[in-house]
């Protein structure tokens, strides 16, 4: 039984605790470095500035190992708890639709 249960464990990407603006930091830098189109300053409005790394999300797909398109999706989606009800939707809607 116990090697059936590890055979099925899912190898999932444990969220680090990072402050919201290093978050933004290092998600935009390395959307740069996958060479999409965003500015390495974070908006002021952090609503803004995430809804601009969403509006980008889907560079990370050029990569070949899922788990680090995982690690990086997981970040964007670390950050959304940050807002209020209404913001969170917008920002869910929004990421759901760059990713479908």
């Amino acid at each position: 039984l116990d090697s059936l249960l590890q055979e099925r464990r899912m190898n999932v990407t444990v969220f680090i605790e990072i402050g919201f603006e290093d978050q933004s930091e290092e998600l935009r830098s390395y959307f740069k470095t996958l060479g999409a189109e965003i500015s390495l300053e974070r908006a002021e409005d952090k609503r803004e500035d995430v809804k601009q790394i969403i509006d980008v999300c889907d560079t990370c797909f050029k990569l070949e190992v899922d788990s680090e398109i995982e690690g990086v999706l997981n970040g964007i989606v670390s950050m959304i708890p940050n807002f209020s009800d209404a913001d969170k939707e917008e920002l869910i809607l929004s990421f759901g639709e760059k990713l479908s």
